[in-house]
């Protein structure tokens, strides 16, 4: 290819852009592939797969660590470092515990199953969520759209009425209850 043949303007262009020249023989590129920018290319795209691959990990982390800060968290004083030995005992255990036995009632039984369950519950509105959010194309929507709400609300009217215990029921009065 001689100089001769290349555009001057698209060469100056073409040389801005990091592209290089084309002569006036060669067609010129369509419409939708000259107006995708740079960034639209491979290396734009390989940073960010990688920045969300690591992000994963960090906000697992931050999750376990927020759960081991929420059981350390209540009436009964305990520190981050007696809370992860009363978990490890539980896979490996030690030789000699050296915490007292109410602090791991109170770890297992009592503040453990609470914390997993909300974080059980959390994963399901967040999905759920995604998944309306997903269904709709509408990052905005909310659960009254499909009537979820009204459900809800219908489905929780009458469960108090099915309560066999004395006075349970939402205004109700069984015999023999003061």
């Amino acid at each position: 290819m001689s100089s001769s043949s290349v555009n001057p303007r698209a060469s100056e262009a073409a040389r801005r852009a990091g592209e290089p020249a084309r002569s006036a023989s060669e067609p010129a590129q369509p419409a939708s592939e000259a107006a995708q920018p740079a960034s639209a290319t491979v290396p734009g795209l390989a940073g960010r797969k990688l920045a969300s691959v690591s992000v994963l990990p960090a906000l697992i982390g931050l999750l376990v660590a927020a759960i081991l800060y929420s059981v350390t968290i209540g009436r009964y004083d305990l520190s981050m470092r007696d809370v992860a030995y009363i978990l490890i005992d539980n896979v490996h255990p030690l030789v000699t515990p050296y915490w007292d036995p109410v602090q791991e009632v109170v770890v297992e039984q009592v503040r453990l199953p609470r914390i997993m369950a909300a974080v059980i519950v959390g994963f399901g509105l967040a999905i759920s969520g995604a998944a309306l959010q997903g269904l709709f194309r509408n990052p905005l929507v909310d659960p009254g759209i499909i009537g979820v709400t009204s459900g809800a609300g219908f489905g929780g009217t009458p469960a108090p009425a099915g309560d066999d215990r004395p006075g349970a029921g939402i205004g109700m009065r069984t015999p023999g209850s003061r």
